[in-house]
């Protein structure tokens, strides 16, 4: 259906959308490399890995939100933890999470549960995360991804994903050109 540019990172993530039980959802997964050998060539391929998250697609108003929120927060408040849990039709709850790891300021975003006996929000494995810095290229990409569902529906065209951006008040970034003409 529809993939994004890479998004920089320590291992490239993209956005897609897909279907699950008739329903379209975005996923935005980190990607991996891997050889393979056909025919006596090797290439390098990258292949979509275990580190993600997957949303239903009419949640990414929610999310994307709430990553302009963290990152607005962790702006006005550099030395803090920012975090916010958007409202989503996710069976497990989704919190979006400014943080630092390894002297890099990162988004988080990830599936929680509640222990058994509980009361507190745990984080799962399952989920993302990028650069700070990488915020207005994720956004662009949850938008590309919702707007190419929502063209796919109609015969609409579709608006530039940094005009989308600019109406939301920020200036987009020129992602990372160096996985551009990759193929997967």
């Amino acid at each position: 259906m529809f993939k994004s540019s890479p998004i920089k990172a320590s291992e490239p993530v993209f956005v897609s959308v897909s279907e699950w039980q008739g329903k379209p959802r975005f996923d935005i997964r980190h990607y991996y490399s891997a050889e393979v050998t056909e025919d006596d060539t090797v290439r390098i391929d990258l292949r979509p890995g275990t580190k993600g998250i997957n949303v239903p697609i009419e949640d990414a108003s929610a999310v994307i939100s709430a990553i302009l929120a963290v990152v607005e927060m962790a702006t006005a408040s550099p030395n803090s933890e920012s975090k916010i849990q958007p409202k989503t039709s996710c069976a497990m709850p989704v919190v979006v999470s400014v943080n630092e790891w390894k002297g890099v300021r990162r988004i988080d975003i990830r599936h929680y549960w509640t222990p058994k006996g509980s009361t507190k929000l745990t984080p799962t494995q399952k989920g993302v995360s990028v650069a700070i810095t990488e915020a207005n290229a994720l956004v662009i990409a949850l938008t590309a991804a919702r707007e190419a569902l929502a063209a796919s529906q109609s015969t609409a065209p579709r608006r530039p994903e940094a005009d989308i951006l600019r109406e939301l008040g920020y200036e987009p970034v020129v992602v990372d050109q160096r996985f551009a003409n990759v193929e997967l």
